[in-house]
């Protein structure tokens, strides 16, 4: 696993030049996928994995049509609170 940071005015041009696969602000911060290093990988024939939400997903998906997306669902409803409640992001319901 590979991370980039960028300052806001970095991030924003990366957003608006096209270099970033997919994007999304979530809890106050932005994170996205730099597009370059996913094609490199793709052109050298190796499989790339990125861990992304239903937003980010559509977004690969109108830039990369053949790309194969795998949605993974948490175990239970309960579960599923029990993560979002525990990482401090979402009200209690």
């Amino acid at each position: 696993m590979q991370y980039f940071f960028v300052d806001d005015a970095g991030f924003d041009r990366l957003v608006a030049e096209g270099e970033l696969l997919e994007w999304a602000e979530f809890a106050g911060n932005r994170y996205g996928t730099p597009r370059r290093p996913v094609e490199e990988r793709l052109a050298r024939g190796e499989p790339v994995l990125l861990e992304i939400d239903l937003q980010g997903a559509r977004q690969v998906r109108r830039s990369m049509p053949d790309a194969r997306l795998v949605f993974l669902a948490p175990p239970s409803w309960e579960e599923l609170v029990r993560r979002l409640t525990g990482r401090g992001t979402e009200p209690p319901r």
